[in-house]
């Protein structure tokens, strides 16, 4: 059994595609989930900046689908910005990389392609809230960033694929979100708020912790957003620790 360890921080965006987006606190972020996720033995990808390609990740993510074995364990963990769009009368959520936005309809595909036995940990310190209503509400600090913006019409006017049926996933899936769909996901003086919270609270633990202990204690701690966990076919692998 391996433990694999996926790291994309985004602080910097291609001018010319987005304009002026830029965050600060999404590389201290992945420098945080690093030394969290760092227990003995773990195999580390990280990809910053402009190294954080759409398809170089999409070429990442479809590598650990085809080498991860059944018992091993991918923590996929992305701080940047998130958007959402419509297209043809539906919703779409995505996180935006450097130089482009990656949909979630591309991501559901290559997480069908997990090998059962395979559990798979997505981190998104990022949020999907855009024109709605609870991105009206005032940044808690004089210093704090949203990390969503309005995608360029041109990178959401294509033609999405057919959804994956996540009932057809053979790997355990779980989704660990900085907020609920509808909030921001906050950066605070230089650092994500979800990632913050996370990194104080997981220094009280003395061994690892479940993923889903951790969770219910971190809704309860942390300030002005409201996390997310959500799995699939759970009862196929042991919840995993950090």
């Amino acid at each position: 059994m391996s433990k694999h360890v996926f790291l994309v921080g985004i602080d910097e965006y291609d001018k010319a595609i987005f304009g002026d987006i830029d965050l600060r606190g999404c590389i201290n972020d992945i420098d945080k989930a690093e030394s969290f996720l760092g227990t003995p033995g773990a195999l580390f990808r990280r990809l910053c900046n402009d190294f954080a390609r759409k398809q170089t990740v999409l070429f990442c993510l479809n590598d650990y689908a085809s080498i991860l074995q059944p018992g091993d364990e991918l923590h996929f963990y992305f701080s940047g910005h998130g958007t959402r769009f419509e297209k043809d009368g539906k919703m779409h959520t995505a996180r935006v990389m450097h130089d482009d936005i990656l949909p979630d309809y591309e991501i559901t595909p290559i997480l069908a392609k997990f090998k059962a036995g395979v559990t798979v940990v997505l981190y998104s310190d990022s949020c999907y809230s855009t024109g709605n209503s609870r991105t009206a509400a005032k940044p808690p600090a004089a210093n704090a960033a949203r990390r969503s913006i309005e995608a360029p019409k041109e990178l959401t006017d294509v033609t999405p694929p057919e959804y994956t049926d996540p009932r057809k996933y053979a790997a355990t899936i779980y989704y660990f979100s900085a907020c609920e769909s509808n909030e921001v996901a906050w950066e605070i003086g230089g650092v994500g708020n979800f990632t913050q919270t996370l990194a104080i609270l997981l220094r009280g633990y003395k061994q690892p912790t479940s993923i889903t202990t951790i969770y219910k204690t971190l809704k309860k701690s942390i300030a002005h957003q409201h996390p997310t966990l959500q799995t699939k076919n759970k009862s196929k692998s042991k919840v995993p620790k950090i």
